[in-house]
């Protein structure tokens, strides 16, 4: 009954606050809700007398997607990591957590022609979450499309075509549990074609022995409620790229076997891709180095020529291709995907402080994806504490993505507030650090207030900010009164450290 009262509490609220929009269509998947780690295939064919416009399509996803119209690539990595807005719902008794889902709108109108049009989708379902702060699981894989082409609508229904991808193996091997991305593990000759003129995404792919999609329930239905468009802008899609050691390599050329070490410009965001010639059955490995990396490439080849790219992220300052003896390289490259563009500049003779702005500078965006994170490999965790050290220099060296990256920062941080407490975020959700709260306060709310001018955002949070400072009780020093909060394990002042000498803290 309290799960049901507080479901119509979050609806109203969604209604009332603006966040909802008109949907049609359904949720649609594969007749089993998962399984985790799944990667599910989409197609609709369509036909388009005339194109008007504004073609604008809307998309909800858990988890990710990859977007092809007519066999071109659209959205390479489309979907936000699912997690609280303001409509989100906290409670520690019921655990009853209702986030919203986000939608990205998007124009393909470029895409389309008249006539036959084939629309496809590759959907990463995840199927799983590390911290409440970087991802929040539905438990059910979706997709969810709208799109009004000169008054025809084009939505996700049972007229769907689904595939669960086989050439994706969903035990991909254990990398933890501390990340929410899987390693990738993939067997080319149980593939769809993929790489290739004749791929499953392609217009000409016979579609036929597919299944109809299964409907899993209207818009705002749960596990997704709420819908609420984006406002971090996509991620920026930098391109295939050659290594830095890409002349020395000399493709083509045969692999001996041995480690090949692609280096890379610094260490970065990448999905790594390689096209190669050979027999089948080999295994070829990919990794980086770096030595807390999870995430790694597991691929087994087809005979002939075949390329790949690994849609799962990883990072480090060079990639590692584990190539079998015989084999013929053909190419290496990686994708680079960013929060926005790199924005501002610093020049000084000084070597010291010029390598010191470089450092911090791509140390920023190699810790900000779907959130902002204090490491790209071990946990991939917004912390709180964190993204208040990162925030100091945002405004300095990323664009308007940065910003509204900040933006959801701060509405994820108070969702999860609990009895006035501004919970650390992390692993732990609704655990005070006391030292971190009072930062993200200080550092990070004022100082985006201050380089933005939203002052929507500030009224939103103020209750909660006022709520939470007047815990501490000041002493006649003028110093805050030491205190812990005694609820939920709590982690006291700092997270991690011997010999802290708290209270001077």
């Amino acid at each position: 009954m309290r799960n049901k009262i507080l479901l119509l509490l979050f609806l109203a609220f969604s209604i009332t606050s603006g966040f909802a929009m008109d949907w049609s269509g359904e949720w649609i998947w594969q007749t089993a809700d998962g399984p985790a780690n799944s990667w599910v295939c989409f197609r609709k064919t369509i036909d388009v007398d005339v194109i008007p416009e504004n073609v604008i399509a809307n998309i909800a996803v858990d988890s990710k997607y990859w977007l092809w119209i007519n066999g071109e690539m659209v959205v390479f990595e489309g979907g936000v990591a699912r997690g609280p807005s303001r409509a989100g719902v906290w409670n520690r008794d019921t655990n009853f957590t209702p986030s919203n889902s986000w939608y990205e709108e998007l124009d393909i109108k470029p895409y389309l022609k008249q006539g036959r049009n084939t629309i496809a989708l590759l959907v990463w379902y995840w199927g799983r979450e590390t911290f409440k702060g970087t991802h929040i699981d539905s438990d059910k894989g979706g997709l969810l499309f709208n799109c009004d082409i000169g008054g025809t609508k084009i939505v996700s229904d049972g007229t769907w075509k689904v595939k669960q991808h086989p050439g994706y193996d969903a035990n991909s091997g254990d990398n933890g549990t501390s990340i929410v991305q899987y390693r990738v593990k993939y067997n080319a000759q149980t593939d769809l074609g993929d790489w290739s003129s004749s791929a499953w995404y392609t217009a000409g792919y016979n579609d036929t022995g597919w299944l109809a999609a299964t409907e899993k329930g209207v818009a705002t239905s749960a596990p997704w409620y709420n819908l609420e468009k984006t406002y971090v802008p996509r991620l920026l899609n930098h391109g295939l790229s050659d290594y830095e050691n890409n002349t020395a390599l000399k493709f083509p050329f045969v692999s001996n076997g041995n480690v090949i070490v692609c280096q890379l410009p610094f260490n970065k965001q990448i999905t790594p891709y390689f096209e190669i010639e050979g027999a089948a059955g080999k295994i070829i490995e990919v990794t980086t180095d770096n030595t807390m990396n999870r995430i790694s490439a597991n691929y087994t080849t087809k005979n002939g020529s075949q390329s790949f790219e690994c849609f799962s992220w990883m990072n480090g300052n060079s990639v590692k291709y584990t190539i079998p003896a015989g084999i013929t390289v053909k190419a290496l490259k990686y994708r680079w995907m960013t929060v926005g563009e790199m924005a501002g500049s610093f020049e000084t003779s000084d070597a010291f402080y010029q390598r010191l702005w470089w450092m911090g500078r791509n140390t920023l965006f190699v810790c900000a994806r779907d959130n902002f994170m204090d490491c790209p490999d071990r946990e991939r965790a917004l912390w709180i504490g964190d993204v208040a050290d990162q925030s100091g220099y945002i405004f300095y060296s990323m664009d308007n993505a940065g910003r509204q990256q900040l933006k959801k920062t701060i509405y994820t941080a108070f969702n999860f507030s609990e009895d006035g407490v501004i919970g650390c975020l992390g692993p732990f959700s609704t655990r005070e650090v006391p030292a971190q709260s009072l930062q993200f306060i200080s550092q990070l709310v004022w100082n985006y207030y201050l380089n933005t001018g939203d002052l929507t955002t500030l009224k939103d949070v103020y209750p909660n900010v006022h709520q939470y400072l007047a815990l501490w009780e000041m002493q006649t020093n003028g110093l805050p009164k030491y205190r812990k909060w005694q609820h939920y394990n709590q982690m006291d002042w700092t997270d991690w450290g011997d010999f802290i000498d708290k209270e001077p803290i």
